[in-house]
């Protein structure tokens, strides 16, 4: 029972970006097929790594698709794209919605709130931008881990 009562601690990882996109699709992939919705993904490479808390992150990734596919239409397109800006030391994950009569739902689950929360503790943010009949985009920002770390990682995948 004292399990229950205990904060959650985080547990700092090594993420690649793009493997976890790929997970969280594989977790969604039966809701996707069923709404007949095309995924397309432009991911940057090499994958940009954070340092961050792979379920908590997992967790953000999976509210943030499963509100944008609770309210698209049927035969939708869904892009899902990875870029990091200029010498940044931060990557984007953006969730583009096309253009359409919807928008992101109210998040009556508070699922968005505690992404929120999770992507602060992460030093990143969410952004929000909605545009009725031009579609949506959420993007979520987060601090890439440090350069001759992301140089290493890259090397042993080569």
């Amino acid at each position: 029972m004292l399990e229950f009562t205990k904060p959650y601690k985080i547990k700092l990882e090594l993420i690649s970006v793009n493997e976890l996109i790929s997970e969280v699709l594989t977790l969604v992939d039966k809701e996707v097929r069923l709404q007949e919705i095309t995924i397309h993904c432009d991911l940057f490479e090499p994958s940009p790594p954070v340092r961050g808390d792979r379920h908590q992150l997992i967790q953000v990734f999976l509210n943030i698709l499963n509100n944008i596919l609770q309210n698209m239409p049927v035969s939708e397109t869904l892009t899902i794209k990875t870029y990091i800006i200029g010498e940044s030391s931060k990557v984007t994950i953006d969730f583009i919605q096309g253009p359409g009569n919807h928008r992101p739902r109210d998040d009556e689950s508070g699922g968005l709130s505690v992404s929120n929360r999770i992507i602060k503790e992460h030093r990143g943010e969410i952004r929000t931008v909605s545009d009725s009949g031009e579609g949506s985009i959420v993007s979520v920002i987060l601090p890439l881990c440090s350069y001759p770390l992301f140089r290493k990682i890259n090397k042993r995948k080569a």
